[in-house]
Parts: C-alpha cells; structure tokens; sequence
C-alpha cells in the first residue's frame, strides 16, 4: 500500500518481480496475468499507515510519516523502520498571470498562518493572497505541515460547497480545491503537477531563490525536498525483506529512475523525466 505520489514506484517494481518465475526465468504473458491476478496494489488518497499497524500490509510506501504517526506507532508497541528510496519536493505555485518569481521559506510559513495576506507584502502588486490547503491528513498537507509549518498551526483553509452526490439536495464543505485566479497559491508534491496542470497554466515559484529541478534535487539545494520513503514497523519475512533489498539495491535503483523518480542515493543523474522540469521548459519558453 502506499500514497498516490509513489503509486507508479511500487506498482513497476511489482510488476517487475512478477515477470519472473522462481529461477528467474521470464514468465509468458498468459503466467504474468495469472500472476497478477493474485497480487494486489492498493494507494491511500490520504497518508494513512493505519492498514500497516493493523499488519494488513508489510510495507507502506510514501513520504516520511509525521513524528505523531511515528508516535502512534511506537505506542502500540511496533518498530517503524523508515528507508527513503526515491527524491521528492514540495512545490509551490501561482497563475501564469501573477508576476511573482520566488518566495522564502519564511514568507511562505507567515502566508500560511494567516500573517502576510497581500501579494505586496512580498513585495509584488496589490492584490489579496488565496493560499490554498489540502484536506487534513493529505500528503501534500502534511509535506507542508512538515517543511514549512514546522509545529506552527495553519491558518483556516479556504473552503466551498459541494454536492457530495448527484443525488445530494443539500451541499456539504469541503477545504477548497486550487482555482486558477491571479491570486492564487497552491502547492503540493511535484508528482502531481502534470495531473493537476496538463495545460501547464501555473508558474513554479523559486523557493529561498532556488528552483526546483532535477539537478536542485539531486544536489540538495533545493530546500524542500523530502524523500519517499519505504515504511514497515513488523519484522519482514524472507520474501519481504528480499524485495526491500533488492528495491534499494543497482537494479531496483534502475527501476525507480524508469519509473520517473530519482533514486534517493542517486549521484550521478542517470535519466531524468520530472515533471518538474517539463513545467520549468514550458515555463521558460514563454
């Protein structure tokens, strides 16, 4: 199981394991389906280690657990062993309209708590910012919890109605979803940035003056990377630990890159395909 950020990671890798048999040897299409069949891939719309507590699951894949997540575990008397595989980044954006460039983490802790609240306040034109949130317990809210909060309490989230079904008479709320308005501030992990945007309609912005790229990432000077992570808190068995090894492993690291990620101990690039720099190319062409 894991989060939606690392879904394309653990499904290759197990798709990868299931196209060999118990020798190694290549399994035909019909065996590889049959194969499949059996296994089962699971993602979380919300960071959620509770199915891996319970022992419903061996390994979690996503962003590093909260240290109240970690917390809870260690309560229940389990050993949470967290192994970061791949690089991740929180990012944060704007309308292609809005002339902002770049924002300090600073800025961005004092926009999301409620203490700047006007673009001209970090010094850009006189208009209100909207920063949108995430619904509690969403990767991306808690990446920014993490990187930016830092046990700092958010502001109240923007919200709106919304029709819970077709058949609903009566609307519910909802933290708001990201509109695309000239005033706007929204951000999650860069994962999502082409299934959010396909349109490409958003400026990243820099973050500290850095942008985020593949080689701000690999290198580190990005400030706000983080690592998707492989998460178990149970003794793994042989099978277990043979895929975890073999995961942080040359062959596995090839995996991780093929899947669109950049290995965590990657030094050295290998191939690149972010959807970061797919957006920084668009950005730059305009």
């Amino acid at each position: 199981d894991g989060t939606l950020a690392a879904l394309p990671l653990y499904a290759a890798a197990l798709q990868a394991l299931t196209c060999l048999d118990e020798n190694g040897c290549l399994l035909s299409e019909r065996e590889r389906e049959e194969r499949l069949v059996r296994e089962r891939v699971d993602y979380s719309p919300r960071y959620d280690v509770q199915r891996l507590a319970d022992g419903e699951i061996d390994i979690f894949f996503g962003p590093p657990p909260s240290q109240r997540q970690l917390d809870d575990l260690r309560a229940r008397g389990l050993t949470p062993d967290v192994r970061p595989v791949a690089r991740e980044a929180l990012v944060f954006f704007v309308h292609k309209d809005n002339p902002a460039r770049s924002l300090s983490s600073e800025q961005l802790r004092r926009i999301y708590t409620g203490e700047i609240v006007n673009w001209q306040e970090v010094g850009d034109r006189d208009e209100r910012i909207l920063p949108f949130q995430h619904a509690a317990e969403d990767e991306n809210q808690l990446a920014l919890e993490q990187l930016i909060l830092r046990g700092a309490a958010a502001a109240a989230p923007l919200r709106e109605d919304y029709l819970p079904s077709p058949y609903s008479d009566k609307p519910s709320v909802r933290v708001a979803r990201y509109r695309k308005r000239t005033g706007a501030l929204g951000f999650g992990l860069r994962w999502y940035l082409d299934k959010w945007f396909p349109d490409g309609d958003i400026r990243l912005l820099a973050v500290d003056g850095v942008k985020p790229t593949d080689a701000t990432l690999r290198d580190g000077s990005y400030p706000l990377c983080l690592p998707l992570c492989l998460i178990s808190c149970r003794p793994l068995d042989e099978d277990s630990r043979a895929f975890r090894d073999w995961l942080l492993g040359p062959e596995g690291r090839d995996l991780i890159r093929r899947a669109g990620y950049l290995p965590w101990e990657d030094k050295n690039g290998g191939e690149s395909s972010s959807d970061t720099e797919n957006h920084e190319d668009k950005e730059d062409a305009r």
